[in-house]
Parts: structure tokens; C-alpha cells; sequence
């Protein structure tokens, strides 16, 4: 888990989305709340009109974020297919593949897995167990798309040196939201 993370709910909830984890699933990880990998995929995407890669949910492959990663360590241990990747060198394959020239350590190595469809490694996490603060790309036309992500919130992810919360100040969003929403009524 990265350092820029402030819960509201005892973490012990999120441990127990472990139950959730079929024998197959090695990561358990967030999507990304942000177009991140439509700009990482931009060369693919130019290439290869109407991929979803990159596109934002319900039906695109938005990409994780890898600032809360889950990792079944006795999964990982006995999963063939994951050694299997690995001792072929997939990882570079996929990379060629996809025209891909990653940044994020080992988020860009998740997302890999997930463009070649490696679904079965993988459980979602609920995206309240990691809401992403990061603002770059608010002019992106379908921004909110990757943002929606109903309440409540378990936990705030301060990435991309966004505004957190702290424990003097819990709940700085709070006036933001409610001058939002008398905009709104307008």
C-alpha cells in the first residue's frame, strides 16, 4: 500500500475481500480513476480503432492502480499460469504488443496482465477501498466516467500529491461537495 492513504473504515473489512479470491486470483487491485492508460496506450489506440484499452468502465480496460495491491501470497506460490508468464517472458511480449513503454513500476505490469485478458488473476476491488484523488486529466471528455465511484468512502488515495484528508481535517471535502451541489441546483 502506498503512503498516501487515509481510511475511515477498519482495514480489517478490506482484508476480508481475501474471501472473495477464487484459487486462481493472485492481485487483488482498484481500477484507475483517471484516463491514465488511454494516454499509455495512446500508439496501440491510434493503431488499432475501437479498442477498448484505456476506455473508461463499465466496458473498457481502464487499467489498476496500484497503490492498494493485494497479493495472495499461497496463490501466487502454486498458480502455474502466473509462473508460466513470468518464465516466458510474456511481460515483454505484451509490451512489444501493445506499443507500450510503461512508468508505473509494477502498475504497468498489472495492466499488462489485464490487456492480454488474464482476468482470472485478478478480484476488483471496490473503488471506496481506494478513491483515487488525483485530479490531471479533469479536461479528459469522459473524466467523470473513470471517477464514479458511489459512497461511502473506505478509504482515500492521495496520488499525484492530491489534497488528503488528515486527522485534524477528516473530511475536507465535505464543503467542496456541498458548494457543488448548491451549483448544481442553479
Amino acid at each position: 500500500m502506498d503512503a498516501d492513504f487515509f481510511f475511515y473504515t477498519d482495514i480489517k473489512q478490506l482484508f476480508d475481500h481475501f474471501d472473495n479470491f477464487k484459487d486462481s486470483t493472485i492481485f487483488g487491485l482498484a481500477y484507475v480513476q483517471i484516463p491514465t492508460y488511454k494516454v499509455g496506450f495512446k500508439e496501440y489506440r491510434k493503431n488499432h480503432p475501437g479498442t477498448k484499452i484505456g476506455d473508461p468502465p463499465p466496458n473498457g480496460v481502464t487499467g489498476y492502480n496500484g497503490g492498494l495491491s493485494m497479493l495472495h501470497l499461497s496463490n501466487i506460490r502454486k498458480s502455474k499460469h502466473y509462473k508460466q508468464i513470468l518464465l516466458n517472458n510474456e511481460m515483454k511480449q505484451y509490451a512489444v504488443k501493445y506499443q507500450f513503454r510503461g512508468t508505473r513500476a509494477e502498475q504497468d505490469f498489472f495492466v499488462l496482465l489485464d490487456v492480454e485478458h488474464h482476468d482470472e488473476l485478478f478480484y476488483v476491488v471496490p473503488c471506496q477501498w481506494n478513491r483515487q484523488l488525483c485530479i490531471q486529466y479533469t479536461r479528459s471528455v469522459d473524466y467523470e466516467k473513470y471517477r464514479d465511484c458511489p459512497e461511502p468512502i473506505h478509504a482515500y488515495h492521495g496520488n499525484c500529491n492530491a489534497k488528503m484528508p488528515t486527522i485534524d481535517d477528516p473530511h475536507p471535502f465535505e464543503a467542496e461537495k456541498s458548494q457543488a451541489e448548491s451549483l448544481n441546483k442553479l
